[in-house]
């Protein structure tokens, strides 16, 4: 057995549960009762279909996405399992006979346009957010400054923190374990522990490929884009994919897995 997956429901929790929150105990309350003080009919009309569509969205795309899960949760057992229906990937690594020297590291940042393009699409999505919704808080006059000016500071820290300052992918392969920060979440799978190896996306003509490496406490989720679209590593390019390369090999040297298709 391997841990459950909940491949893409953080993801939409932190992106729809915070907004959903948010807006249903403070925004939309507030706009209710400034429009029913001015009067404006038609605009409350419009704040309550706002106040539904901020309701029942979330949870409808959660449902769904925990229902997918579930079935990718069950190929994922299938195949920890070695369940004779579950598929091999088509291509395999290639494992060498000698190990290359450990540890071998590999570190990818976001590049400059990417970084520059993160920025200015959160800049705008602020700037937007703040004078569209500015006007409704006529009668709270301290409240949103507080409001804005938190939510301001805690999102650019967040931005900063993981646009600037966290490499997007790090791993570290040693001789006991593989070790991988995303953007400053770090997490470890001792050789030994690991249950299932696999990929479960694959983008574009084989070019971008999804992986993982499983126990039974952990997951490991990381993406080999043969192209580098957004992405700079601190190596020359030939090595880094070599390197990429190395990895799998090593994985399914150390581990003895067998690499499975989850798609």
């Amino acid at each position: 057995m391997v841990k459950p997956s909940n491949t893409g429901c953080k993801f939409i929790a932190i992106l729809f549960g915070i907004p959903l929150l948010l807006g249903f105990l403070i925004i939309e309350p507030l706009l209710i009762y400034s429009t029913i003080q001015h009067g404006d009919l038609s605009t409350l009309v419009i704040d309550g279909l706002i106040l539904a569509i901020i309701t029942l969205v979330p949870p409808l795309i959660i449902t769904i996405l925990l229902r997918r899960g579930a079935r990718y949760n069950r190929r994922r057992q299938a195949a920890a399992q070695h369940d004779p229906t579950a598929l091999t990937y088509h291509q395999q690594p290639i494992v060498n006979a000698q190990i290359p020297a450990l540890p071998i590291t590999i570190t990818l940042y976001p590049t400059v346009q990417a970084r520059l393009v993160l920025s200015l699409i959160s800049l705008v999505l602020i700037t937007a957010i703040f004078v569209g919704d500015s006007q409704h808080y006529i009668p709270f006059h301290i409240w949103p400054v507080i409001f804005w000016g938190l939510g301001l500071v805690i999102l650019i820290w967040q931005l900063w923190w993981m646009i600037f300052i966290h490499p997007a992918l790090h791993i570290n392969v040693t001789d006991k374990e593989i070790q991988m920060s995303k953007f400053g979440e770090e997490s470890s799978i001792e050789w030994e522990d690991a249950r299932l190896f696999s990929v479960f996306a694959v983008k574009g003509h084989c070019d971008n490929v999804l992986y993982e490496l499983s126990s039974d406490q952990t997951i490991m989720c990381w993406n080999w884009d043969r192209s580098l679209h957004g992405m700079r590593p601190t190596v020359p390019t030939e090595e880094f994919h070599h390197k990429m390369e190395t990895i799998l090999a090593i994985i399914a040297a150390k581990t003895g897995l067998t690499l499975y298709d989850l798609r």
